[in-house]
């Protein structure tokens, strides 16, 4: 039986999603062969109302982002070629960075073309053999960049997005590996999950010795291409030695130790992917060895890696933390280069992005927080420490907006029948705008609602849930809302929903939000930490009614207008 996570990353689709297909029967279980027959019902045209979900099951996309240039070479890349035909694409590629012109893999496989470390090509080939799909590659004239890693690119280009998105293969640009190579210091270095090879280049620019260098993949391709990029740097290593230390082999199957552990682990598969190498990583550091790997920043804010960062700063000193931000083609979520050094512990002289330094050992449990200075964090732990503080958590009902499972066919112009709907980009703070969008509410329509209840409420808070800050209204005509606009139904007896919604607009909370866990979309549990003071009616209408509201709400949690 497959988990939800697990069938998500088989369809390509969202978690929430395989949930929704669950309940309304569009997939019968979670069994391993329901999964695959509503996956090949989908490749076959059938099955989804979002044709983005479909293409993103069967097609191969230009990996942006990645190098500069190649638009003619991109435009070859197109056409859905097979894992053999890939590699003959990628022996192509190889052949004309070292030896340049057309139609090199057929002198090489005849033996007109001689070249230096042959069996590595041989290798890359896999006794593969052109088609006639691969001739239109292999006889155009493109000149491939001996500067940039063109053969990451082909490759990444090439994959099918959904084998992308299952085995979490998003090659690091050079750039981002020479930034978390910077951290690694001298001796043995190991990059864990190696790709076609940024990090072993980093680390052979960075250390110097590469002879010194080890790197492991469980993809024998993306093994081949590293052993090939590698040697384009430093032909005088040879082919004995890239074979050596260069395999294909799970991380997980070697013990070390190594002075450095530098890499981008893969962020596919369960969402404890990235946690896994981390502290794998950490066990196969000798003490007083560094990791630098790159990771999803969710591993710093998200519940459910609270105990890998317990375990880190349990083991470990942060080093550095650098927030890359949304830097890979087809990944969501941000990224963050993370070095910390075994033997030590906490996040005290962490530097942050060469902004400033954590001088503070930080709580790893609801969320670390290194975006902070000292400053801010201070202010932070005393707006949850604030004594007459109450919370959402357990005082309010929470729902998300219809989710129509086609806005297209959904929504339009008012006829009869229909009624206005709320969209996130209607709200903003205090305000919600004249809806332009209408819908025929009906349930079994729709591929999710919440109880009607909560809609008709007679009032409630909306929010615009995708931002910097969320941003909040009270609406008191029970108008539904789509979902990228949710709803709060708050129950604090003695605070006014009026109140409330100040408070979560003011410029305190959207700093404590924006502070505490550097989100985009903002769930349900960010809001629930917000604290929010608890005063007398009469203080209430106080600050509704006051135009300095912001700074009285400050003064609510002890605390004066920052400066910063």
């Amino acid at each position: 039986m497959n988990s939800v996570d697990e069938a998500a990353a088989a369809l390509g689709v969202a978690a929430a999603t395989v949930r929704n297909w669950l309940r309304l029967g569009r997939l019968e279980s979670l069994a391993p062969a329901h999964v695959e027959a509503l996956r090949r019902k989908i490749l076959a045209g059938d099955g989804l109302r979002s044709r983005r979900n479909k293409t993103a099951l069967c097609h191969s996309e230009t990996y942006s982002g990645y190098i500069d240039g190649h638009r003619e070479l991109a435009a070859l890349l197109r056409g859905g070629f097979s894992q053999a035909e890939i590699r003959v694409i990628l022996t192509e590629a190889a052949l004309r960075l070292f030896c340049g012109g057309e139609n090199l893999t057929d002198a090489f496989l005849d033996g007109r073309l001689k070249i230096d470390c042959a069996e590595l090509f041989a290798d890359l080939l896999g006794g593969q053999k052109p088609t006639e799909k691969t001739r239109p590659v292999l006889s155009a004239r493109w000149t491939p960049d001996k500067n940039q890693d063109v053969l990451g690119f082909i490759y990444m280009s090439l994959l099918p997005f959904d084998l992308r998105r299952k085995s979490g293969a998003y090659y690091t640009p050079p750039r981002v590996a020479a930034l978390a190579c910077a951290a690694i210091g001298e001796g043995p270095a190991l990059d864990p999950c190696c790709g076609s090879g940024s990090f072993l280049l980093a680390l052979a620019e960075r250390l110097g010795d590469t002879r010194r260098l080890f790197a492991v993949d469980v993809d024998p391709v993306a093994v081949a291409l590293a052993r090939i990029n590698l040697f384009r740097r430093r032909p005088e290593l040879g082919a004995d030695y890239l074979f050596e230390n260069i395999k294909q082999k799970s991380f997980f199957d070697v013990k070390g130790p190594f002075r450095s552990v530098a890499g981008n682990p893969p962020w596919g598969g369960s969402p404890e992917a990235s946690g896994r190498f981390l502290l794998h990583s950490l066990d196969t550091l000798e003490q007083g060895g560094r990791l630098s790997l790159v990771l999803p920043q969710s591993l710093l804010t998200a519940l459910r890696h609270k105990a890998v960062r317990e375990r880190l700063l349990g083991e470990a000193r942060l080093v550095s933390a650098d927030f890359i931000g949304r830097g890979f083609d087809g990944v969501n979520c941000p990224a963050v280069a993370l070095a910390a050094e075994k033997g030590g512990r906490g996040t005290a002289r962490c530097r942050v992005n060469s902004s400033f330094t954590v001088n503070t050992d930080r709580d790893a449990g609801r969320c670390l927080n290194l975006k902070a200075t000292d400053e801010e964090y201070e202010r932070l732990r005393r707006m949850t420490e604030l004594e007459n503080a109450v919370f959402l958590k357990s005082n309010a009902r929470f729902a998300l907006g219809v989710v129509t499972g086609g806005n297209s066919a959904a929504l339009g112009e008012r006829v009869p029948g229909s009624e206005p709907v709320i969209r996130g980009g209607d709200v903003s703070p205090f305000r919600i705008a004249e809806p332009r969008s209408y819908i025929v509410f009906d349930p079994s329509r729709l591929q999710q609602c919440a109880p009607e209840e909560m809609y008709r409420a007679k009032e409630k808070i909306v929010y615009r849930f995708i931002g910097r800050r969320p941003v909040f209204a009270v609406d008191r005509l029970s108008r539904l809302t789509l979902n990228s606009c949710n709803i709060i139904i708050p129950d604090i007896p003695g605070l006014s929903i009026d109140y409330i919604t100040a408070v979560l607009n003011s410029e305190a909370v959207g700093f404590f939000l924006e502070k505490s866990f550097d989100a985009q979309k903002w769930l349900r549990w960010h809001l629930e930490e917000a604290p929010i003071p608890y005063i007398s009616p009469e203080r209430q209408s106080e600050i509704l009614a006051a135009e300095n509201r912001d700074e009285l709400i400050w003064g609510l949690y002890g605390l004066k207008t920052p400066s910063f």
